[in-house]
């Protein structure tokens, strides 16, 4: 568990990066750049999962985290909060470009991993080697994404044989899921039944290669319909 003094002292900092937000961004009508402190809350209705302020650290290409607060409320499935921001966190990692390790400062339990993406690693049967110095390297990270995503097996397998053959990275094939692209079972059908998935994920197919294009235009149609029916099914009358 978490002690209190960093709950306490988590919450000081989060709300002095709310303020410096504020002043900088929201009342000068402005969009913060990558670089830039950014807080976020995760909350479903009055319930808080996670608070978190990151930016881009241009100079050593990670994604660094100044604050990581994660509750795990108990309504919810095992690990929630911590899903929630870890899901976050290697997302924005993603987005930002960087090489997608992962750095916590001091303000966050001292300059270590917390806690709760800990347990919720070993959940997974992964092993973080470098807790106490707070960095999630980039292979574990990946290692994170894929298992946070819930692909099978089988699929995993293949996202790893594309990224050897350097046709689709395992954090672009995780972040079409949790950017909601695609849905884990759409997904999976284009990567287990498609020659060329990469051209999908990756937004390769271009009008003017006629052939290549509406071939891959046929198979995304086919999965748009797969998860249509599968959604039909699974609604209650």
């Amino acid at each position: 568990m978490v002690i209190s003094s960093d709950i306490c002292k988590g919450l000081d900092v989060y709300e002095k990066h709310v303020n410096d937000y504020n002043r900088n961004f929201r009342q000068r009508n402005k969009l913060p750049k990558n670089y830039d402190w950014r807080p976020y809350r995760w909350c479903s209705r009055d319930i808080v999962f996670s608070l978190l302020v990151v930016k881009h650290n241009r100079q050593g290409n990670y994604l660094e985290v100044d604050v990581c607060l994660v509750t795990n409320p108990p309504q919810y499935i095992e690990h929630s909060g911590a899903r929630v921001a870890l899901g976050f966190l290697l997302s924005e990692a993603y987005k930002c470009g960087g090489s997608m390790e992962i750095v916590f400062t001091k303000n966050v339990e001292e300059g270590k991993v917390p806690k709760y993406i800990c347990d919720l690693a070993l959940d997974y049967g992964i092993s973080l080697k470098h807790v106490a110095e707070g960095h999630i390297t980039p292979f574990e990270a990946r290692q994170l994404y894929l298992e946070l995503v819930g692909f099978s097996s089988e699929t995993k397998a293949r996202i790893m044989k594309l990224s050897i053959d350097g046709e689709l990275t395992p954090e672009r094939a995780c972040f079409v899921v949790l950017g909601g692209v695609w849905t884990v079972a759409e997904a999976e059908m284009i990567i287990q039944s498609c020659d060329h998935p990469e051209r999908i994920l990756t937004s390769m197919s271009r009008p003017e290669d006629r052939h290549l294009y509406l071939n891959d235009l046929l198979i995304a149609r086919s999965v748009i319909l797969g998860g249509a029916l599968d959604r039909k099914l699974l609604k209650r009358n």
